[in-house]
C-alpha cells in the first residue's frame, strides 16, 4: 500500500472548520498521518488557499496559525513539483 497522498484543501478546511457532515471523516484522514505513518504532500498554493478561506471565517492570526499547522503536517512542494503532474 502506498502511504503517500496529495492532500486537497477541502480535507483540511472541513477538518478545522465548523460543523459539517464531512468534518469527522476529514479529521480521521488527518489523524492517519500521526497514527500510521501516512505522508501527505501539498502544494504551497494549497496552504495559501487554506489561509485565504479561513480568513473569511476567523481572525487573521488564527487563519495564519491554522495554515502553518497545515503546512507542518505536509511535505510542501512547489505547484510544478506535485507527484503525477511533473513533466
Amino acid at each position: 500500500m502506498n502511504n503517500e497522498y496529495l492532500l486537497d484543501t477541502a480535507v483540511l478546511a472541513y477538518a478545522i472548520g465548523g460543523e459539517h457532515r464531512y468534518r469527522a471523516a476529514c479529521q480521521a484522514v488527518i489523524g492517519m498521518a500521526a497514527r500510521s505513518g501516512v505522508t501527505f504532500f501539498a502544494s504551497v498554493e494549497m496552504v495559501q488557499e487554506l489561509a485565504f478561506h479561513r480568513m473569511r471565517r476567523v481572525d487573521r492570526r488564527q487563519a495564519v496559525d491554522e495554515a502553518t499547522v497545515a503546512g507542518d503536517i505536509c511535505k510542501l512542494l512547489a505547484f510544478d513539483q506535485i507527484p503525477g503532474l511533473t513533466r
